[in-house]
Parts: C-alpha cells; sequence; structure tokens
C-alpha cells in the first residue's frame, strides 16, 4: 500500500518546482515591453467596462436587487443540498438526483487538506 505521507511530499515537491517556474515566466512577462503594453490597454478596458456597467446597473434598479437576491438564495439551497446529500452518504444511502432534461446526478465527496500549523516533534521517529 502506498504511504499517504509519500505521496503528499511528492505533491509538495512538484508544487515548489511549479512555483518555481511560474516565478521565472512572470519574471520574463515583466520585462517584456508588449506585454506591458498589452496590461496597460486591458487596464483601460476594465476601468470603460466597469464605468459602463455602473450606469446600466443604476438604470436596472430593482432587477439588479433582484439578482443579488437570487445569488444569495442559490448559494443557500446549494449549501443545504450539499448538507442532505452528505448525510445520505455517510448514511451508505444512495442518492441521485434528477434535472427537467431527466439527466442524472449523483453526489462527488472529495477531501482535501488544510495546514492546521501544529508541528511534529521529529524526536519521536
Amino acid at each position: 500500500m502506498i504511504d499517504p505521507q509519500t505521496v503528499f511530499q511528492r505533491i509538495s515537491s512538484l508544487k515548489k518546482e511549479q512555483k518555481e517556474l511560474k516565478t521565472a515566466y512572470r519574471d520574463a512577462l515583466g520585462h517584456d515591453k508588449h506585454y506591458q503594453e498589452a496590461l496597460e490597454a486591458a487596464k483601460l478596458a476594465r476601468e470603460k467596462k466597469a464605468t459602463l456597467e455602473s450606469k446600466v446597473r443604476a438604470d436596472f434598479g430593482p432587477e439588479f436587487e433582484r439578482m443579488d437576491e437570487l445569488k444569495q438564495n442559490i448559494a443557500d439551497e446549494e449549501m443545504m443540498l450539499s448538507d442532505l446529500a452528505f448525510n445520505s452518504v455517510i448514511k451508505g444511502e444512495r442518492l441521485e438526483l434528477y434535472d427537467e432534461n431527466e439527466a442524472q446526478y449523483e453526489p462527488l465527496v472529495t477531501v482535501k487538506f488544510k495546514k492546521t500549523n501544529k508541528f511534529k516533534d521529529k524526536d519521536k521517529n
């Protein structure tokens, strides 16, 4: 059986190499004159886009507020569905959902690791 710690260390090593390559890439972009000009043009375009969106948003008024309300309601309902699905999976129950086109959906459970800032006592090994 593969040791999870070994796999974790391989992932950490790959991420370190990836970070070094990304840093070198960003450094190269930072020294490219044409890239810097393109960044400035994109920044101006984003500012113009934001100004135009603000004008339309002001005209849209109540509809825009309703869109925000719907966004929050959807997030709340998705969280509830996630909780219900997780509880079903934990109980060993099979859960299938269907949309209006009869497409089937099954829950997908993933595990992620979060750094806890607790250090392993190296003298115990």
